[in-house]
């Protein structure tokens, strides 16, 4: 069985259940609490409580500057401008609690921490736009471009939760590996159907990076490849794309299969592709074939398992 190293995710303290929101109370993600937290080492945030603000307190917002069209961070109902302490509250946490992590679960909705679709109020008339993100959202997105980052209660969908855990491994994966033009080709060959499941045009742009990485230039090789990573996860996978990798690997067992057993995985795979089944069905059985045919190319793709098989749950 694989074993897996626990990634350091930084975390909305208030998605861990801690009373730090602006009445004084959590918001608890089951999922998150329950499961993940037995996976990886959480590094719980709050920017609110860094500025010194405590709980409960007056809420805050985003407004645009309707002349100048700058972005400042507001109190309701008194209105104070907030937003100097909030830069300087945002530069510090990066500094100090944000250089070292593999990925950032933040928010939804708030005004320091979504990442999209929070309210913006035009200052001329005080109307609000669903457009925009949080002080500290859009600070770490322009620092840490290429980190896994997600909104909380996005985790709940399975197909956002998959994207997100492949990402943060991976990441954590290849911040683990050997910094050499060898060992950046194999991880690379390693998560070969995991990323063609994903984006088919983005593994064939990935290939050329990873050819022409040599010593003198592996750094920058691998933080090319962190930004195609992602661009990869960036979305859910298309059932298209995921079954077009399957078939792929069903390429390279369909000459020790009964037939019987072809079709069962042909027709686990159709299903799959109409939305009526998760991946993970017929990848499993994929990979109980794999083990009978022990095909050594196959055995070493992450795709079967890239991340922990109970967070799937």
């Amino acid at each position: 069985m694989e074993s897996y190293a626990r990634p350091k995710v930084a975390i909305s303290a208030c998605l861990l259940g801690k009373e730090v929101r602006y009445d004084g109370t959590g918001k608890k993600n089951r999922w998150i609490d329950t499961v993940l937290r037995d996976y990886v080492d959480f590094k719980p945030l709050c920017p609110e409580m860094a500025m010194g603000l405590g709980t409960p307190r007056e809420t805050m917002r985003v407004v645009k500057d309707s002349q100048a069209k700058t972005l400042h961070l507001v109190t309701s109902k008194t209105r104070q401008d907030m937003t100097e302490l909030a830069k300087t509250t945002v530069r510090e946490l990066l500094d100090r609690d944000c250089a070292d992590v593999d990925a950032f679960i933040l928010m939804a909705n708030s005004p320091m921490c979504g990442l999209k679709f929070v309210k913006v109020y035009e200052s001329k008339n005080d109307i609000p736009h669903k457009d925009g993100s949080g002080f500290f959202a859009a600070a770490l997105r322009e620092r840490f471009p290429h980190v896994p980052i997600i909104e909380g209660p996005r985790l709940d969908d399975l197909g956002q939760r998959e994207a997100f855990l492949s990402h943060l491994y991976m990441y954590h994966s290849l911040g683990a590996m050997e910094a050499s033009p060898r060992a950046l080709q194999e991880f690379h060959r390693a998560h070969k159907f995991l990323l063609l499941s994903y984006s088919p045009k983005l593994y064939r742009q990935m290939g050329p990076l990873v050819a022409q990485t040599s010593r003198s230039n592996i750094r920058e090789s691998i933080q090319g490849y962190r930004k195609f990573m992602a661009q990869v996860f960036s979305g859910t996978r298309q059932t298209k794309h995921g079954s077009d990798a399957l078939l792929h690997i069903y390429g390279f067992l369909k000459e020790g299969l009964r037939d019987d057993e072809k079709r069962y995985v042909l027709e686990s795979i159709e299903q799959y592709r109409k939305g009526l089944y998760p991946i993970s069905l017929p990848l499993k059985m994929l990979s109980l074939l794999n083990i009978r045919q022990e095909n050594s190319y196959l055995h070493k793709q992450k795709i079967f398992s890239p991340f922990p098989l109970t967070l799937q749950a």
